[in-house]
């Protein structure tokens, strides 16, 4: 098969799982592609306007360039800024001290959305050492990663977990940070009928943060995110904005099957949401142009183009 091809075969994946609504901006890698079908209609033009009631930043996870991190962390945080995102939420360090990241995130006009940690880094001896490591990076949101399975078992196992959750928001409140949990899909198995989600969020602190990540939950079968932002009113204060797609899993934002048109005001409004965070982790294309794409295309929804 030849590069030209190739290219040209790229090319035309990325736009089927763009839905076309990007901005008109030549990416990295996207060489070899000439005359009108190199310009795809810009997000202003082609993607609809949901309407934005408060200007909030919008991030993105790190975990979606962690390669490119591990290669060159400044060079990395530099193109992320250079593409307008605004803010950063971590999972990893790479090496660096809060001061080398909050010096690296300053430099670039970034601030700290969040961070990706483990719920022991949170008790005991090491909760002053993460209270002091996040503010020097200038970061409240303290978010628990995933959860072990005798966390969550059985119904009782889940409650105490809620219990820890309540002692580790009251630990935090005198220094002004939150924490908060990050769903993939196993914590919308069910006890008694009720998602263990919705129980999670019954018997903790309304201060504790349901980091709705919209991919994750929309991958067990009769999940309804938009049903989930509302029951749960003023929890969402970090979202991760993932797509979705059963039919093109490589789908893009706006290109999938997400009702986006209701999602967003709800973000607005009764779900307390304070950063967008966009999230893309397929390798279909090379991490910054497929968050460049989505951040164009979000930008368009919100009137932002």
């Amino acid at each position: 098969m030849s590069d030209r091809f190739q290219q040209e075969l790229s090319r035309r994946r990325f736009l089927t799982y763009s839905g076309g609504a990007l901005a008109a901006v030549a990416l990295p890698g996207m060489i070899g592609c000439q005359g009108e079908a190199a310009n795809p209609p810009s997000a202003a033009a082609s993607a609809k306007v949901f309407g934005e009631t408060r200007v909030m930043p919008i991030g993105t996870q790190l975990y979606c360039v962690r390669k490119l991190l591990d290669e060159n962390v400044p060079a990395t945080i530099e193109a992320l800024a250079g593409m307008g995102y605004e803010a950063v939420e971590f999972a990893d360090y790479h090496g660096l001290d809060a001061a080398q990241w909050r010096k690296l995130l300053d430099d670039n006009g970034l601030q700290a959305c969040g961070t990706h940690i483990y719920i022991e880094t949170l008790e005991g001896d090491e909760l002053q050492k993460t209270v002091d490591f996040n503010n020097t990076l200038g970061n409240r949101n303290l978010i628990v990663r995933s959860m072990k399975k005798e966390s969550y078992e059985t119904k009782d196992a889940l409650l105490r977990t809620c219990e820890r959750y309540n002692k580790i928001a009251e630990s935090l409140r005198p220094h002004g940070m939150r924490t908060g949990f990050h769903n993939h899909a196993e914590i919308f198995d069910r006890f008694d009928g009720e998602y263990m989600w919705n129980i999670f969020a019954d018997n903790t602190e309304p201060d504790v943060i349901l980091q709705l990540d919209t991919g994750n939950a929309s991958h067990v079968e009769g999940v309804d995110v938009i049903e989930l932002l509302k029951r749960n009113a003023g929890r969402t204060v970090t979202t991760h904005v993932k797509p979705f797609s059963n039919a093109h899993p490589d789908a893009f934002l706006g290109a999938d099957e997400l009702d986006w048109s209701t999602i967003i005001p709800l973000y607005q409004t009764v779900a307390g949401t304070e950063f967008y965070i966009i999230e893309y982790e397929q390798e279909a294309f090379p991490p910054l142009e497929a968050l460049k794409a989505n951040l164009d295309i979000l930008r368009g929804m919100l009137g932002r183009a």
